[in-house]
């Protein structure tokens, strides 16, 4: 729409009483000198022996009313131009004896200055997801007035689809109608590109954009290192884990998320870990290393942007006992022996990034090595630092 500023007026009706006649309102805009004018059509269904009307306009004020018009018409219908203020109209109709037929009630109506909005600038011109600030979009522009409504409409590609609408949870305006902000909840926003609307009374609107709601990295990648024991849940393991509590054990992971999305982020992980085992009897002690590697399907939620993550995971990979041998109290040792196993394991963690780039994450992990002899179930905990790239 051409941003030239418009003044004309619209019609407001707060009371419609009518029993004589059924009546209509519509209204067109028509060139003028000066600028555009604003026609208000008023139509009615006449009465059966009607063979004229008189249509009675009176302008309130201060506490009276004052007739501004009296038209005669041989038409059920009267176009009417006037200035903003609150009227009353009656419309009699008469017979072809000039007698009066019917008279309708007052009604009341307002005249209200309908204006044409316009944007010159707004900032900033992104959200990102992935960085934390006040979702707030700042406008600058004239009649952004107290009756606009402004909203985000989202550019749809299909035009048989129905356009997405974000409204704000606030508007801040000012009198002058020169500037307003735009305040939107983070849970509201949608990824897309958007262009800004303004729509004022009397239909009349501007738009301003591309206005864009995304990510501002394309992918992350997450590495990190830590400490991470071991709680045995299950198997008969005699000679090589007694206890069910092995305390000394480390992890490293590295992620990489390249699909970001509203509801979450989706990518890839690879989980290392590693475990020292010792039991120790009367006659021998056993010492063993247990070596985890798996590749899981990594879930992101972030609660807080780019401050607090959830993270689900689910994966395959390799459980493998390493050097497991026995030491003898002669001093005497057995030839050591490795294995390795298919396993598969799932968990879960908290991920905050508390400085920069820089991370801790805690979390648990279960997975099950499942060797044919001895299968078995541990519980992972694991407490790390990080550094996402």
């Amino acid at each position: 729409m051409d941003n030239r500023r418009f003044l004309f007026l619209l019609f407001a009706f707060f009371v419609f009483s009518a029993p004589a006649f059924s009546q209509d309102t519509s209204y067109r805009l028509e060139e003028a000198e000066g600028g555009s004018l604003f026609v208000q059509h008023l139509e009615w269904e006449g009465t059966e022996y009607a063979f004229r009307y008189e249509v009675v306009l009176e302008q309130r004020k201060i506490n009276t009313y004052t007739q501004v018009m009296r038209r005669i018409v041989e038409v059920s219908y009267v176009d009417v131009s006037i200035p903003a203020g609150e009227y009353r109209y009656k419309i009699s109709s008469f017979n072809v004896l000039g007698r009066l037929e019917a008279e309708s009630d007052w009604v009341y109506f307002r005249v209200i200055q309908a204006l044409q909005p316009s944007i010159f600038s707004y900032s900033p011109e992104n959200f990102y997801f992935d960085r934390p600030s006040l979702r707030i979009i700042q406008l600058e522009g004239t009649n952004l007035t107290m009756e606009s409504e402004i909203y985000l409409l989202r550019r749809n590609e299909d035009p048989q689809a129905e356009p997405e609408k974000i409204v704000p949870r606030e508007i801040r305006r000012t009198e002058l109608g020169e500037s307003a902000q735009l305040v939107f909840n983070e849970e509201d926003l949608l990824a897309g590109v958007y262009d800004i609307v303004v729509l004022n009374p009397g239909g009349l609107d501007t738009v301003a954009g591309p206005f864009g709601i995304s990510v501002a990295k394309p992918y992350d990648i997450n590495l990190s290192a830590g400490y991470a024991p071991l709680v045995k849940l299950y198997g008969r393991t005699p000679r090589l884990i007694d206890s069910a509590f092995i305390p000394l054990g480390f992890s490293a992971r590295a992620s990489f998320v390249p699909f970001k999305r509203d509801f979450g982020f989706f990518g890839a992980e690879a989980d290392l870990s590693w475990n020292y085992l010792y039991t120790e009897d009367d006659e021998f002690i056993t010492r063993a290393s247990l070596v985890n590697f798996h590749i899981n399907a990594l879930y992101q939620y972030w609660y807080i942007k780019n401050v607090l993550a959830f993270n689900a995971r689910v994966g395959l990979g390799m459980s493998s006992i390493v050097n497991w041998y026995f030491e003898f109290d002669t001093g005497q040792t057995g030839a050591p022996v490795s294995s390795g196993f298919f396993s598969v394991g799932l968990g879960a963690s908290a991920q905050w990034i508390f400085y920069g780039q820089l991370y801790a994450e805690a979390g648990f992990d279960y997975f099950h090595a499942a060797a044919k002899s001895m299968p078995m179930g541990f519980l992972r905990f694991t407490l790390s630092m990080g550094w996402q790239l």
